[in-house]
């Protein structure tokens, strides 16, 4: 939840930075995407 406040603030892609770390803590250059179909199951 506080991504996403973080990420409502940001005015330009300029001004957005993330740092994505791994288990020991080392930056990461990928990252998984996993959707869980459950969750748009109701949507029409």
């Amino acid at each position: 939840m506080q991504g996403k406040v973080s990420l409502s603030r940001v005015k330009s892609r300029s001004g957005l930075k993330i740092l994505i770390t791994g288990k020991e803590g080392k930056p990461q250059t990928k990252i998984l995407n996993v959707v869980y179909k459950q969750v748009f199951q109701n949507i029409s």
